[in-house]
């Protein structure tokens, strides 16, 4: 049951002081993404969006743990799919929580 909690969580790994490219643009806060099943891929394509709405242009998903629900079957599969597509927006993949 932890494990479903943990399938969109969003884990804070640090923020930036500024973009290098304009001084005046607001800091851009790093995210990690706990679980890779149910609706991991969609939220990253929309926090990563490059014409994300200005709550979401300051947040960037950079890296996520691949893990999911292990009593729910499906979990595994849509891991299977998902880990790939999400590593082709530019997010790495970690082996642990703790690495996140």
């Amino acid at each position: 049951m932890k494990s479903l909690f943990l399938l969109i969580a969003f884990c804070l790994l640090s923020a930036s002081a500024s973009r290098a490219e304009d001084a005046a643009m607001p800091p851009v806060l790093k995210a990690g993404i706990i679980g890779m099943d149910a609706h991991a891929l969609a939220w990253t394509q929309i926090i990563n969006d490059p014409q994300a709405c200005v709550e979401l242009a300051e947040m960037t998903v950079v890296a996520g743990c691949a893990g999911g629900s292990s009593d729910i079957p499906k979990s595994a599969q849509q891991i299977e799919t998902q880990v790939e597509s999400i590593a082709k927006l530019g997010v790495e993949i970690v082996d642990s929580i703790d690495e996140l």
